[in-house]
């Protein structure tokens, strides 16, 4: 997962999730970085409050899927510290560094001074058979310190330096079937040139379609290792009648992982990643007022960033071509973001962002080194908004705003033409509608917001058959364009004291425009029209329902929380289902490979919470319950270029305890 720099709110596609660790979308032009209700705000925003998170007994922001509407955070077994966000159906999900993700993760400033340390554990999920034994443990520590300087009243300074170490086991379950190479022994004889040389896959690793299946595996022992340190610098001035702040990151991660892809016992398909990559961004701006109806805030923000990638794969049962990548990205961006009060009660927004991007890549598949490539690409995306306040407890507001994700080179390229040909830059057209309303001494709040994005030169990432080597690569290409709209609607009641209701509804509809691609398919290159296909982590709806429940007791606080999500099916991967060939050679492939479409989830978690105090510092004990009903099925899923098919599981029923002291 890449963290991107810290800003005060992030701005989610509409979405605002008000965490320690918070979503931020790259098409959102820029957060608003005011100071403002959450109400007043003229955006779809859905916050929760680090209370809310500890009743929750959430440990990741993946325990947030669904919580929100038309979000999805899926666990990525593909990387440490990964995930695939999608938000409003926009999403991109490959953990590659080399790509840029369309939601980032942006870790905020505390605020406060402390120290803290965070340890989580689990001996995994998954049954191996071939081993007799249980697989996918995982141990995450986190720890770090912040401290506040404030010298004066009107400066302020905020360091923190944080070290994340996780040591985990990475498990894929197989949903081969017997149309791919590695459940074909034929198949295998061909791929690999000497017949019977390696025994196909038993038969009941193959063509596995049932939910425990996902639980039990074959693939051989992996592990992983990950570490990131990072440091964060936010300085703060007021100087009366503008603010200027200064946010400073760096972070770096070094991982070394292997990982059984084929997930058979025949170890067919086995890596070794290990790669490394730092970032490092500073963002200055200003904020104040020309006027009492004329506010505005400006700035500048950098960023660089460097990676470099080592993968050696035993494919067939031979060592593979090794891999080395280096990539490099930097972005400039001058960006400004005003309100206007036009008349009472009405209030126009407007801003932009002018950016840079620069990349480079330089690929070695032995034995061949490919030229180095570089990409370049700037753009100017513009926003409006209008708010009408008819009263204290409603506002209407309406927006447009134009978004932009830089092009770049596909860094998993294993040909010359696909490591040094640059894709082009993405841009989608967002507009929004909604309204924002409080009744009974805003004890009740209703929001609703209609929101409608339309993509052009839609970047897609496709992984492909390729003649030798490790069989396949993904490679990324503009492919055409895409729409999107939904609907978002948001209830807060408070009936009693202390109890607090929720729920929140979003719904979806997306679908491709002239989405056409060519691949080799037999030494011939092949257009191949995906139009049909669902988009990617893109469920028609999604709900959930929180209850949240503070009681004073003798001793402190007693704290209840129940919440049900309910999300639908959703693809998880472009791939090929079912196809026709049209009179002009052109293969119409009718929707996404089944096997990689989610079924239903219904997410029940529930916790207790008491609260107290401990040599005068506060203190807790949680006893949580996560996914009680046991539902169980696909978390992630993918199929190969006609080689083999692999998936994740999702968390089963579990229960546990947390303690937390601060102090």
């Amino acid at each position: 997962m890449r963290r991107k720099a810290p800003q005060q709110l992030a701005a989610v596609g509409g979405i605002g999730v008000e965490l320690a660790v918070d979503a931020a979308l790259k098409y959102q032009i820029a957060a608003r970085r005011r100071d403002e209700t959450l109400q007043q705000t003229p955006i779809a925003i859905t916050a929760f409050s680090s209370a809310q998170l500890e009743n929750k007994a959430a440990i990741n922001i993946g325990d947030l899927q669904g919580a929100a509407p038309n979000v999805l955070i899926t666990n990525q077994n593909s990387g440490a510290a990964a995930a695939n966000v999608s938000i409003r159906g926009l999403t991109f999900a490959d953990v590659e560094k080399s790509f840029d993700p369309t939601v980032g993760v942006v870790v905020d400033g505390v605020l406060a001074a402390k120290a803290f340390y965070f340890h989580n554990q689990s001996d995994g999920y998954y049954r191996n058979v071939i081993r007799n034994k249980r697989v996918g443990k995982s141990n995450n520590e986190n720890f770090g310190a912040s401290i506040l300087f404030t010298p004066s009243s009107n400066f302020d300074a905020l360091l923190t330096l944080e070290k994340q170490v996780q040591d985990f086991e990475p498990v894929n379950s197989s949903i081969s079937n017997s149309s791919e190479a590695f459940c074909n022994q034929a198949i295998l004889d061909a791929v690999i040139g000497v017949p019977g040389l390696v025994a196909a896959a038993p038969a009941n690793q193959c063509n596995r379609n049932t939910t425990d299946d996902l639980y039990t595996v074959f693939g051989s022992p992996t592990r992983s290792h990950y570490t990131a340190p990072a440091a964060t610098l936010e300085m703060n001035l007021d100087l009366g009648g503008v603010k200027l702040t200064s946010i400073t990151g760096y972070r770096k991660s070094d991982e070394d992982q292997t990982q059984d892809f084929d997930s058979t016992s025949a170890n067919l398909y086995f890596v070794n990643r290990v790669q490394d990559f730092r970032q490092f961004s500073q963002e200055l701006r200003a904020a104040g007022k020309i006027s009492d109806g004329f506010d505005y805030v400006v700035g500048a923000y950098f960023y660089d960033s460097k990676y470099n990638l080592t993968q050696y794969t035993q494919f067939g049962g031979f060592p593979a071509p090794t891999q080395t990548v280096t990539g490099t990205s930097q972005s400039y961006a001058l960006f400004g973001d005003f309100n206007l009060q036009l008349i009472d009660r009405v209030r126009l927004s407007f801003g932009g962002r002018w950016t840079h991007d620069k990349k480079t890549n330089e690929n070695f598949v032995e034995p061949n080194q490919f030229p180095k490539a570089g990409y370049s690409g700037s753009k100017f995306t513009p926003k409006v908004g209008l708010d009408f306040r008819p009263s204290d407890d409603l506002m209407l507001y309406a927006s447009w705003s134009r978004g932009y994700r830089a092009g770049g080179l596909s860094g998993r390229g294993q040909t010359l033409i696909s490591s040094t040909t640059p894709y082009g830059a993405e841009t989608v057209d967002s507009y929004e509608l909604g309204f924002k309303s409080a009744f009974l001494d805003k004890r009740l709040l209703f929001n609703v917001a209609g929101f409608y994005s339309d993509y052009s030169d839609l970047q897609q990432n496709t992984t492909i058959p390729i003649s030798g080597g490790i069989g396949n690569e993904t490679v990324v290409t503009n492919v055409g364009s895409a729409s999107i709209k939904g609907i978002e609607a948001e209830l807060v009641a408070k009936p009693a004291t202390g109890l607090t209701l929720t729920a929140s509804l979003g719904l979806l509809r997306s679908k491709f425009k002239n989405f056409i691609t060519q691949a080799p398919v037999g030494g011939v290159l092949t257009t191949f029209d995906y139009s049909a296909n669902n988009l990617i982590y893109n469920p028609r709806e999604t709900l959930s329902l929180t209850a949240d429940y503070v009681v004073p007791v003798s001793f402190g606080e007693a704290k209840f929380n129940v919440s049900y999500r309910n999300i639908a099916p959703y693809d998880q991967q472009i791939s090929v289902g079912p196809t026709t060939t049209s009179s002009s050679g052109v293969v119409i492939v009718g929707g996404n490979d089944p096997r990689v479409r989610s079924d239903r989830q219904g997410l029940l978690d529930a916790s207790a919470t008491l609260e107290f105090d401990l040599n005068g510092h506060k203190a807790r004990v949680t006893a949580y319950g996560r996914n009680l009903a046991d539902d169980r099925g696909p978390n992630a899923a993918l199929t190969v270029a006609g080689l083999f098919s692999f998936s994740s599981a999702r968390e089963p029923r579990t229960y546990g305890l947390q303690f937390g002291y601060q102090f």
